[in-house]
């Protein structure tokens, strides 16, 4: 068959498809007519079996020319196959013959190098891809030639001979181009090798011919490893590349007897490249012994730089821990337990650096036995310097710590010491504490004298029991710390501690046994001044003042004077004087010894605290019922004063005119009966009678003062009204008797001739008002001088009032708020701080010190009594008031709180002046109130000594 057999073929194939094409036409028209008729023939109710019988015949007739059309279709695809089939083959035949065999016989070098073996097994690649496909048509041809066969288009044993020879021909050509394949391949390989472990020998002969080693262990043990990673690996490589390169000197020469292809200079050039394998191996073998000795003195090296480390920060570790353990505050009390810990740290440091000085000798001895001197770290640092700097280094390190770890057993045996002296602190301590209780157990605040000086004895019993029993353990502790603070084996300040703590607990014994002997001293100084000195002096002169409170103290007694009876008298007002004095002076040193004895029972902490408020309070019974009495005793003694002022004024009037009658009948009487035994007078004896009557005229003046002074005296006085009613009548009697003999004798010493008037009259020369306008003086002053009074009286009553309106209002709102649960959350107990002692002032003002003040409301000068009796009750009262307040206004000033006393004031209809800042500040203002009050009062009162 030829081309044109091919294409005669392909126009077959054409028309052959066609055919089918137009009775695939007329075989779908049909069956569309028949289907039509059959539609149609139902649609007309005929009978369709005929229609159906014909459309049946129809359709077998297709699929029998179906299948003649199928068969007659691949038998004329297998004859043009079996064309395109010889056509292939001989064209696979052509290409073996003419390409793919000359290729093979031209090309069979393997290479001297490694890129040639590399370009040639490129090239041979690139030629065996293209083989493949010659391959791929081969087999093709032979898938292809199984059709054909079972087609039957051709002659069998003809086909099958075509194939056989075609099949032997390309398993022939697939032998030689696969052999030469693994030879290229190996030839590759063993170049590479080759070329790769000659690379690797000059590595290594680089890397070994320097003498460095590494300062840590992990590197050398890697450098070892990588030691013995690379010498292993450099046998294995030495042996793999000698039996690749021996294999492939085999292979050729089996190549070569096979198909005579000449490998004589590959083979010269493979044993050469093996020789100089075996040469370099060799070689290189001779330093791997020295590189070992040298990697173990490396990592001997290593382990001594490691090794010397770790015990350097086991040093500083040791010295870091001995100096913590020294600075804590469990040291001294650990100390015993440390001891041997201590040691045994110092014996294992000791050992360690034995160990680290042995290790170093052996590397240097194993340097320079190897010959070695020059060795290096990888930082140019020469080995044998770095140990002997090391060893350097590890020797200052170990002095170093030595030295601290002596003073370290110094000190751990001080601590020892110290924790001895704590055991006799504690001893000491124990029994301060049981001495303290005792003392506590003793400590009751004794009610009288008597148990008082009981409790003293027995308290200083007690001083000299501790006294005896602790001070030589005392004294034993002292030395044993002087001692060891000489030594300076521990913490100064621990033993300083220790000594504090004694000293303090001994002060602190000593401090109470002091407070209780305080305490038993101002109880017997309180009850000795209340028992024996204050209670008595008050019992007798209240039974003095009470007995004959109208009595005469200037009656006159036989035998006495006017002026003896007024120096009696002053005398006894003296006396009175000096008795009010010693009485205010001993009231005063009662309530200071009752003061202190009340501040040391509340500083003693002996007992409950129910029976030191017991004890206090009956303190303060005492107190309250001196003042009570003080101001019952001073209203007395101001009775009797009056009494004795009267008799005073009475008695020194009563002198008086004792004196002045004297003068009339002695000296008066004597000039004048002189001037009378003369008759009628001449100039001089006239000039003299002149000078006399000067000199009664004198006379005449002090009776006529000592008449306006006896009025009001005698209109104030009950008790002598009549004595100087008499007085004044029997000197204004005997002066005018004695002015009518004057005015006679002057009469007959002028010769008979009358005097023109009476000079010498009582009356003469005065104002009829004179006395009246004294009263009215009088009366004016003591207007000045009760007005302050009745100002103070009033004032207070004022005061009073509105202390009584502030609790009433405000503070009875509060508590009704508080119990009600409606007080606002920023007042809830805050009483005290608001209202403070209001309700004690209240209490004080109302039913003490206004009585008080209203007994002396006739009698002002002496209201300084009320003050110097509560003086001392005053200044507690109010100095509490007073610093409560300033420490609480800021209270006082929150809107909240504002708010709400506020909204009291509005309820209870209470001006803006009685607001709750108004009523807290009025006891601050009483006060000053009171000072001004005094003021008034002493610019207006003659005896102003008890109000200053």
């Amino acid at each position: 068959m030829n081309g044109k057999t091919a294409e005669i073929l392909e126009d077959a194939i054409q028309r052959h498809e066609k055919f089918w094409s137009t009775v695939e036409e007329t075989y779908a028209e049909a069956v569309a007519q028949g289907s039509q008729l059959v539609q149609l023939l139902k649609s007309v109710d005929l009978d369709d079996a005929p229609s159906k019988e014909q459309m049946g015949k129809l359709t077998r007739a297709h699929k029998h020319l179906l299948c003649l059309w199928k068969e007659r279709r691949v038998r004329l695809h297998s004859m043009l196959a079996l064309i395109a089939f010889r056509t292939d083959t001989q064209l696979v035949v052509e290409w073996l013959e003419q390409h793919g065999d000359p290729y093979l016989t031209k090309n069979t070098s393997i290479g001297e190098t490694v890129e040639q073996a590399r370009t040639l097994q490129r090239n041979h690649s690139h030629f065996r891809q293209i083989a493949r496909n010659t391959y791929s048509n081969a087999n093709k041809l032979f898938e292809a030639s199984k059709a054909i066969l079972e087609s039957g288009v051709c002659d069998a044993e003809k086909m099958r001979a075509m194939i056989g020879d075609l099949d032997q021909r390309v398993q022939h050509f697939t032998h030689r181009v696969e052999s030469r394949f693994n030879l290229l391949n190996q030839s590759v390989l063993f170049h590479t090798h080759y070329h790769e472990i000659m690379a690797w020998y000059d590595e290594m002969e680089k890397k070994y011919a320097e003498r460095v080693v590494d300062s840590e262990v992990e590197a050398c043990e890697r450098s070892k490893e990588q030691w013995l990673y690379e010498s292993d690996g450099t046998a294995q490589a030495y042996a793999t590349t000698i039996g690749e390169g021996t294999q492939l000197v085999r292979e050729l020469e089996a190549h070569s007897q096979h198909t005579g292809i000449d490998y004589n200079s590959n083979i010269a050039c493979i044993n050469r490249l093996i020789r100089n394998i075996e040469s370099r191996n060799s070689k290189l073998s001779s330093i791997w012994n020295p590189q070992r000795v040298l990697l173990q003195i490396g990592l001997r090296f290593a382990v001594f730089v490691r090794d010397n480390c770790e015990v350097l920060s086991q040093i500083r570790s040791w010295e870091e821990d001995m100096r913590g353990m020294l600075e804590s505050s469990t040291f001294a009390g650990n100390a015993e337990k440390v001891l041997p810990f201590h040691q045994d740290n110092t014996a294992q440091v000791k050992m360690a650096v034995k160990n680290i000085r042995k290790c170093a000798q052996e590397v240097l001895q194993s340097i320079h036995g190897n010959g070695f001197s020059d060795l290096r770290t990888r930082q140019g640092k020469s080995v044998t310097d770095l140990i002997r700097e090391n060893l350097k280094i590890l020797e200052v390190a170990e002095h170093q710590v030595m030295q601290y770890a002596a003073e370290t057993s110094y000190r751990i045996e001080g601590s020892r010491k110290l924790g001895r002296i704590r055991n006799v602190v504690r001893e000491i301590v124990a029994v301060f504490d049981r001495e303290e209780r005792a003392l506590q157990v003793m400590s009751t605040v004794p009610v009288d004298l008597e148990q008082a000086l009981r409790a003293q004895e027995a308290h200083e019993m007690f001083i000299k029991r501790i006294e005896l029993n602790n001070m030589d353990s005392v004294r034993v502790f002292y030395e044993l710390s002087n001692e060891l603070i000489r030594e300076g084996s521990t913490d100064r300040s621990a033993v300083v501690e220790l000594n504090e703590m004694v000293t303090g607990r001994w002060r602190r014994l000593s401090g109470l046994a002091e407070e209780r002997n305080k305490l038993l001293k101002a109880a017997i100084v309180c009850y000795k001044t209340y028992l024996t000195g204050v209670y008595p002096i008050l019992d007798q002169l209240e039974k003095d003042y009470s007995q004959n409170p109208d009595r005469d103290w200037c009656a006159v007694r036989v035998g006495e004077t006017p002026q003896e009876r007024v120096n009696v008298i002053s005398e006894l007002l003296s006396k009175h004087m000096d008795y009010k004095d010693r009485f205010l002076k001993g009231c005063i040193y009662a309530q200071k010894t009752s003061e202190l004895f009340l501040k040391y029972i509340e500083r003693t902490s002996s007992g409950t605290g129910v029976h030191n408020r017991h004890d206090s309070e009956r303190i303060m019974r005492m107190k309250s019922d001196l003042r009570e009495r003080q101001s019952k005793i001073l209203e007395l003694w101001t009775k009797k004063k009056k009494q004795l002022d009267r008799c005073q004024q009475f008695v020194l009037m009563d002198a008086t005119r004792h004196v002045l009658v004297d003068w009339l009948c002695g000296e008066g009487e004597r000039r004048l009966n002189e001037f009378l035994g003369k008759g009628v007078a001449d100039a001089a004896t006239l000039e003299d009678f002149h000078t006399f009557k000067l000199a009664v005229k004198e006379e005449r003046a002090k009776i006529q003062t000592l008449l306006c002074m006896a009025g009001p005296i005698r209109d104030e006085a009950k008790q002598h009204a009549a004595d100087i009613a008499d007085c004044m009548d029997d000197v204004r009697l005997r002066f005018e008797k004695f002015s009518r003999r004057v005015a006679e004798c002057e009469t007959i010493l002028r010769g008979g001739k009358p005097i023109p008037k009476d000079d010498l009259s009582l009356d003469r020369l005065s104002d009829p008002n004179v006395e009246e306008n004294m009263n009215i003086m009088k009366r004016e002053q003591n207007k000045k001088m009760r007005e302050p009074m009745h100002e103070l009286i009033k004032s207070e009553r004022d005061y009073i009032e509105d202390l009584r309106k502030c609790i009433e209002v405000y503070i009875a709102e509060f508590d009704s708020a508080e119990a009600n649960s409606t007080l606002p959350t920023i007042l809830k107990d805050r009483r005290k701080a608001i209202f403070g002692n209001y309700e004690k002032l209240y209490a004080f003002h109302s039913e003490k010190f206004f009585h008080e003040l209203s007994k002396y409301e006739d009698d002002p000068e002496e209201v300084g009594c009320s003050f110097t009796v509560w003086v001392d009750y005053l200044n507690e009262l109010y100095t509490d008031y007073c610093v409560n307040m300033e420490q609480n206004n800021h209270v006082v000033a929150l809107p909240e709180v504002m708010s709400f006393f506020e909204s009291i004031r509005e309820k209870h209809g209470l001006e803006q002046n009685n607001s709750l800042h108004s009523m807290r500040i009025k006891p601050v203002q009483r006060c000053t109130r009171y000072k001004l009050l005094m003021e008034q009062l002493l610019k207006h009162c003659s005896n102003v000594e008890e109000i200053r």
